[in-house]
């Protein structure tokens, strides 16, 4: 046989090859967008207002909060993993309603790729009651974040609260949600299960 044409046989094939990967790479995402619209439509009626990102927007670069080891955290160090970012305040009864289910959430989550944290924008004066409550309810871990500086509350626009954010690993806003939520909800943890597979 020609080696000229064993050569482009093998060159040919290759392409072949790559071109089948390609398609199906390109069908199975096709498929789990499908499947992740389907499960916003289901989604969107469990929360009180459920908006998602279509445009490019991240998580500033210049937000730095107080962690629960009280040093100082960018919330760009989360990427590398999905986020659900709550901001809540302790004088915030939907908010404390919410803190229970999130940490729920966050054990359903745990070492499949997401992190669940809660950041309060308590005020200076509150910040004893704030450390009580937390130590209180052992959520520490969940909530034991303060946005120190007043960063998030000026740059993410959080007047009314609760507030949710579910983020990507590159730290790219992806949905909204306003109000109180049933986190622990089997559809929810399936809906962010699904936004992980395909986001």
């Amino acid at each position: 046989m020609n080696p000229e044409h064993s050569f482009f046989r093998r060159y040919i094939l290759l392409i072949g090859i790559g071109g089948i990967v390609l398609v199906a790479v390109f069908l199975n995402w096709t498929f789990n967008i499908m499947k992740l619209e389907r499960k916003e439509i289901n989604i969107a009626p469990k929360f009180q207002a459920f908006y998602k990102y279509d445009d490019l927007a991240y998580l500033p670069s210049t937000i730095r909060v107080a962690g629960p080891d009280g040093q100082e955290v960018g919330l760009r160090d989360f990427r590398g993993k999905f986020l659900v970012l709550n901001v809540w305040a302790t004088w915030c009864p939907p908010c404390i309603q919410n803190l229970s289910r999130l940490q729920m959430l966050e054990k359903y989550l745990h070492g499949k790729g997401w992190d669940v944290i809660a950041i309060s924008i308590d005020n200076r004066a509150d910040i004893q009651k704030l450390a009580a409550f937390v130590h209180k309810n052992r959520i520490e871990d969940l909530a034991g974040y303060y946005d120190v500086h007043g960063a998030l509350r000026q740059d993410m626009h959080t007047e009314k609260l609760p507030i949710t954010y579910i983020i990507n690993r590159n730290g790219r806003l992806l949905y909204e949600v306003r109000g109180a939520a049933a986190w622990d909800d089997e559809d929810v943890v399936d809906f962010l299960n699904q936004v992980r597979a395909t986001l």
